[in-house]
């Protein structure tokens, strides 16, 4: 068999690593023939902007090989991200090119979409067969490319008849970074009249460069984001231009709240009137099939996201109002269940196991969530301090959580399953996630917890000396 040689001159030559190349740096023991020889020369393209790329590929290397009887190399890029902790294979040829698409998509995926300079560490591979024999050549380069994107910047705010054009008020976003999700919301009370009726809301998008630096007012409107087409656009799909006239929303009927989505990527503004009633009733067997007194579902946005909790028992539904006149939500009203929940067609959903759960139900993305809890105090004036929870007992008959225990002075909160997932402190006749502890002095006491809504638009709990 010929031995084969390659000389490289200033390139890099490694043979292949599996068993698909031979490895030609192994001695032979059949006599010497005629060494063969080869070169692979790669030379980097400029620093491509795509901005400024207008065709369905680019070229990031040039590549010269020379070589006896070999065949014409197929070749293949490896680009990997700064900190080499990942990598994407793409398809090439001899000029280096591929597709404009693909290399952005990869650059998307190892940097992010932000249209930042990158010097992309960069291996290109090259393949050929020569006496009968694969071989692999590797070369590294740096490719430099740079993204284009809109400027989208970190926070922006709403300026507008909500808060009078004097309070700016300022939209939600992930923790992502906002290249890769360009989306910002919020969810804004329609304004109201004098006389209790809707009012048109008419606002400006204007981003954190043109506000002060604690973000309490607008310093620059030349910079505010507007309608692409008019003043007082009243699309509720419209696109956004600096200097562009304001965005108007109609008053609607029944439309308490407004969802304002900006995508930035594409300089789009959405609004959603939400339409859903603020609250919604869970009438089962655990309640006597009684709307009227049954636990109610709270929407804080009115956008038909619903929480709460209730005892769950057989079967239950939801209604619209405290009766059966102004519609139902049922099992069809749902795709996606907990486990432990069944039912068919327009009829009631089933549980189980009886239980007292918090619900979240979301009518908008048909999506039913049920965590069965069981609750407890906890805190610095309980025997057991801060490391666990006096039990509470549960009262079918109103939805309460009792417990009768004698009390240091101290404080104590009130948390679900032995975990601080679901905890409520703040007021005792106002409830809240996360909220404060309760203040306690020394005595023996009855403690109810009610978070049912049966009664009351809030949750509360009473404490009662013995």
């Amino acid at each position: 068999m010929k031995k084969v040689l390659f000389t490289m001159g200033l390139a890099l030559l490694f043979a292949g690593c599996s068993d698909d190349y031979t490895d030609w740096a192994q001695p032979k023991q059949n006599a010497q023939e005629a060494a063969l020889s080869a070169a692979l020369n790669i030379e980097p393209a400029t620093a491509i902007d795509y901005a400024n790329v207008t065709t369905d590929s680019v070229s990031i290397y040039k590549a010269t090989f020379t070589a006896e009887k070999a065949t014409e190399p197929t070749y293949k890029v490896c680009l990997k991200n700064a900190a080499a902790t990942d990598s994407v294979y793409l398809n090439s040829d001899k000029n280096g090119k591929l597709a404009a698409a693909d290399l952005k998509a990869a650059i998307e995926k190892l940097y992010g979409k932000r249209p930042n300079k990158r010097e992309i560490p960069t291996t290109v591979y090259a393949y050929t067969t020569m006496g009968g024999a694969s071989f692999r050549l590797d070369k590294a380069i740096t490719v430099t490319a740079t993204l284009v994107a809109p400027v989208i910047e970190d926070v922006y705010y709403l300026v507008g008849t909500n808060s009078h054009w004097t309070t700016p008020v300022k939209f939600n976003h992930s923790t992502e970074d906002v290249y890769d999700d360009p989306i910002f919301t919020m969810t804004v009370p329609a304004p109201v009249k004098a006389d209790g009726t809707r009012a048109d809301a008419q606002f400006k998008i204007v981003p954190a460069s043109c506000m002060k630096a604690d973000g309490s007012a607008v310093e620059n409107w030349n910079g505010a984001l507007g309608s692409d087409t008019e003043n007082g656009d009243t699309r509720l799909e419209a696109g956004m231009v600096a200097q562009g006239g304001s965005f108007l929303q109609r008053a609607s009927d029944g439309a308490k709240y407004y969802t304002i989505k900006l995508n930035m990527m594409d300089y789009t503004m959405t609004i959603a009137p939400l339409n859903y009633s603020e609250y919604i009733y869970a009438p089962g067997t655990g309640n006597s099939w009684t709307p009227a007194s049954a636990p109610a579902l709270h929407s804080a946005n009115f956008n038909g996201v619903y929480e709460g909790f209730a005892y769950l028992k057989s079967e239950f539904k939801f209604t619209k109002q405290r009766n059966w006149d102004n519609g139902e939500y049922n099992w069809s009203s749902f795709t996606s269940y907990p486990e432990g929940f069944t039912g068919e067609g327009t009829g009631n959903i089933k549980v189980a196991t009886a239980g007292y759960y918090k619900i979240t139900a979301d009518i908008p993305s048909a999506k039913f969530e049920a965590i069965p809890t069981t609750w407890g105090i906890i805190g610095d004036a309980t025997a057991k301090g801060w490391d666990g929870d006096e039990a509470m007992t549960f009262n079918e008959a109103d939805e309460s959580w009792t417990i009768t225990t004698t009390l240091k002075a101290g404080t104590f909160k009130f948390r679900a399953n032995g975990s601080w997932d679901i905890n409520f402190g703040g007021s005792a006749n106002n409830l809240i996630q996360n909220g404060d502890n309760l203040s306690v002095a020394a005595g023996t006491y009855t403690i109810k917890l009610y978070l049912s809504r049966k009664t009351a638009n809030h949750y509360y709990c009473t404490i009662t000396k013995q």
